[in-house]
């Protein structure tokens, strides 16, 4: 006992654990040299300790203590970063520790690392990786959407949908003011925000509306068919913005040079074409297919039987299959992105063909104001 009538740490934190009955004891490895004091406190009571782990200091890649600039910070922050908790939770778990039994990587829900729990930890300090942490985001938020149950279904609105939504809102708000002319500085939020065409999405003509089941819905939508890398709201906006907004002539325009190849060196069925050509080819084939069966198995069998017969080569090398590639400039102005039956099934067969319909006129109109030489 101190002299001021207190017990010293050592002796209060024995007899508390004691009568709170605790059974492990783990704590950073700092605490590693009060450990055999400890012990011999619980002997000189003839009372059993608890076991003991010791978990390494955390640690930012130069091995100094963590500052608020690597990852040293609030729970609360994470949470604002739309970081979904089984994520941090999952990332949390690994720091000194990996499972015996796992074969994904470590990516484990709760009932997962219970069940794999052990008391071996890694020796020494465990450096702070917070790209591992965006890793487990993304993983995660897949697992979400591939299982589309009730519970995930509200962890991803609370954490990614409902700040995804907001962000769109903003953004087509700042749309509706550009085409009132009332943004004029020409700032580059201005210039990304004129390369967006009119929302095919009902989610702006009630924004006072209590009830976005279906604003929710739509949104959930583009982001599960969404291949990108995000993992946070404002990257999410960013990677669907095309499956929110139709992309507009000047966006295909600026686009257009991801199809490299002359119209000398693009064919169907081996018949020199353009990509106009190619345009057409693809509305032609699609308006056969019917609307009322226009789901992915469907328009996967059409493109099964048409994308295969485009074809574009290099100044060197053989002809290579290129339907996709067209069918995704037609329809994203991008060389990537969600599979294509997925986002036809999306847009719907309208939609499709609408887009497919201006980038042909865009092509048409690119190769009429090419030079001839």
């Amino acid at each position: 006992m101190k002299s001021d009538g207190f017990p010293t740490y050592h002796f209060a934190n024995v007899v508390d654990d004691h009568l709170m009955e605790i059974t492990h004891v783990i704590r950073g490895a700092e605490w590693l040299i009060s450990t055999a004091k400890h012990v011999s406190l619980y002997d000189a009571f003839g009372w059993e300790p608890p076991k003991f782990a010791h978990v390494g200091l955390l640690v930012d890649s130069n091995r100094q203590k963590l500052s608020k600039r690597n990852m040293d910070i609030g729970v609360d922050s994470y949470k604002r970063d739309g970081i979904l908790p089984a994520a941090l939770l999952n990332f949390s778990a690994l720091l000194g520790w990996n499972p015996t039994n796992s074969s994904s990587k470590g990516v484990m829900s709760l009932d997962d690392m219970v069940k794999n729990f052990g008391l071996k930890f890694t020796k020494g300090d465990i450096i702070v990786n917070a790209e591992k942490l965006g890793f487990f985001h993304k993983k995660h938020i897949q697992l979400a959407l591939s299982n589309p149950s009730p519970e995930n279904n509200l962890t991803l609105d609370q954490y990614i949908t409902d700040s995804v939504l907001q962000l769109v809102r903003e953004t087509e708000a700042k749309r509706q003011r550009l085409l009132a002319d009332d943004l004029r500085d020409n700032s580059a939020d201005e210039n990304l925000v004129s390369l967006l065409g009119e929302p095919i999405l009902p989610l702006f003509q009630d924004d006072n509306s209590t009830d976005d089941t279906r604003a929710y819905d739509q949104i959930r939508a583009a982001i599960r068919i969404s291949r990108n890398e995000a993992v946070t709201a404002p990257s999410f906006a960013e990677a669907i913005r095309y499956l929110v907004w139709q992309p507009p002539a000047a966006y295909l325009e600026k686009t257009s040079r991801s199809l490299s190849p002359p119209p000398s060196r693009i064919f169907i069925d081996e018949v020199p074409s353009s990509t106009a050509d190619v345009m057409g080819y693809f509305i032609d084939q699609l308006e056969q297919v019917d609307g009322k069966g226009w789901d992915v198995d469907t328009i996967q069998v059409s493109l099964d039987e048409t994308a295969k017969r485009v074809a574009s080569c290099e100044v060197e090398g053989p002809p290579i299959t290129a339907g996709y590639k067209f069918l995704r400039w037609g329809l994203l102005g991008l060389n990537h992105g969600p599979q294509i039956s997925h986002l036809m099934d999306y847009l719907g067969k309208t939609e499709t063909l609408r887009r497919l319909r201006l980038a042909k006129t865009v092509a048409e109109s690119l190769a009429d104001s090419s030079p001839v030489g």
